[in-house]
């Protein structure tokens, strides 16, 4: 959704940094929505927050790479066109211990 976001906005400098191999920007989406067959989903924050309501999570957060309260947490790969391309949320049950 970032990457359709994105296109919609015109904003050349997110595909520059997020997915530069692309020679234009609708390259991007189409690869980032297909990934060779292997992505199934395009979700955005509502959405995800939906699911995670349904799950039976009280909180959902958005979030930044590696920057969570809990250090088990903070695994991914913080290289710039990872971070730029990726959504990052927390789900909290308000009765889970921290």
């Amino acid at each position: 959704m970032k990457f359709v976001q994105r296109y919609l906005a015109g904003d050349d400098a997110f595909f520059c940094l997020a997915f530069p191999w692309a020679n234009r920007p609708m390259e991007a989406v189409y690869a980032v929505a297909n990934w060779a067959g292997e992505h199934r989903n395009i979700l955005d924050f509502a959405e995800l927050e939906y699911l995670g309501k349904i799950a039976g999570f009280d909180v959902v957060v958005r979030s930044e790479a590696n920057t969570s309260d809990i250090p088990e947490l903070r695994i991914d790969k913080a290289d710039p066109q990872r971070v730029a391309e990726s959504l990052y949320l927390e789900f909290i049950k308000r009765d889970s211990p921290r």
